[in-house]
């Protein structure tokens, strides 16, 4: 997605883009996004361009419990401002960055935006059981064939014998 720096209408023009699939390298679970639609309103003046829209696409995950991949819809509002000038970059907060040249690139901020909507702790589903912690059995499939653990302890109380008697 390519948005002119300058020259925009006073209403705005929209830009809508649409990446196939967007490879992630990261270990949190995540593999990719795929079939993911911009679609910004970009407004501007001599200072400031702003980008307003929303994103959408599908992220492809890897299960924090069980390992499985699976997949989840992801969606978020766009919003950023981007300064046109050294001095608003350094007088603003609510930019996002300086926007040099003739034309503007905005993927890396939608994409960061889009991610940030995903949970942190990635579930196929809130029923998920997960592996075995001893054999890597998937509890989702049925229990494992493992012997109860018995090394609580509290293991030691189970041999505890009272006298009958009440203090």
């Amino acid at each position: 997605m390519e948005i002119p720096l300058h020259h925009l209408p006073k209403d705005g023009r929209r830009f809508v883009e649409h990446w196939a699939r967007i490879g992630v390298t990261e270990e949190s679970g995540l593999r990719g996004l795929r079939e993911v639609e911009a679609d910004v309103v970009a407004t501007g003046d001599a200072e400031r361009l702003r980008l307003v829209g929303e994103a959408k696409g599908i992220a492809e995950l890897i299960c924090s419990r069980c390992l499985k991949e699976f997949e989840q819809p992801a969606a978020a509002t766009l919003h950023f401002v981007y300064a046109l000038t050294e001095e608003v970059l350094e007088e603003d907060l609510d930019v996002e960055r300086l926007a040099e040249g003739r034309a503007l690139d905005p993927q890396p901020e939608i994409l960061g935006t889009l991610l940030s909507e995903l949970p942190f702790k990635t579930v196929c589903s809130e029923e998920c059981r997960g592996l075995c912690p001893t054999c890597g059995a998937d509890l989702n499939a049925g229990p494992c064939q493992c012997p109860p653990k018995t090394d609580s302890p509290f293991d030691v109380l189970r041999n505890l014998k009272t006298d009958g008697g009440a203090r």
